[in-house]
């Protein structure tokens, strides 16, 4: 009785929907519990519509997010570069100095990293001749 019901509702289903072959689907419900044949109608019917296949989605899906990706990128890129020019704009010898500012910080760290260096250098060599 269970069979026959479930057989008339995926019939039903399938023809409210209009499938293409229903009575592949009465065949299947014979295999299947009905649920799953309906879940397996609703796929079938979601994928004749697009007519992509799931490789095909996925790649979609990627080529979206990575656009995204991009586009906020891009974004980024530009409203740091007008907000570079603004600050250009309204103080550029400000601008000047701390990019002068930065390079001499820069020399100084370099300076103070090969000092550290040659310390070290000299403290390997006295421990080796102490050692020998």
């Amino acid at each position: 009785m269970f069979l026959v019901v479930s057989v008339a509702f995926v019939h039903w289903d399938a023809k409210r929907t209009k499938m293409h072959h229903p009575n592949f689907w009465i065949v299947a419900v014979a295999f299947f519990p009905p649920m799953l044949v309906l879940y397996l109608i609703r796929r079938y019917q979601h994928l004749s519509q697009t007519k992509l296949s799931k490789r095909q989605v996925r790649e979609l899906i990627k080529r979206r997010k990575s656009r995204a990706r991009m586009k906020k990128a891009d974004a980024d890129r530009k409203a740091w570069s007008k907000a570079e020019k603004g600050y250009k704009k309204r103080d550029p010898d400000g601008f000047k100095e701390t990019k002068e500012r930065v390079e001499e910080e820069k020399e100084a760290l370099r300076e103070q990293f090969e000092d550290e260096l040659e310390r070290q250098e000299k403290l390997r060599k006295h421990r080796m001749g102490v050692r020998h």
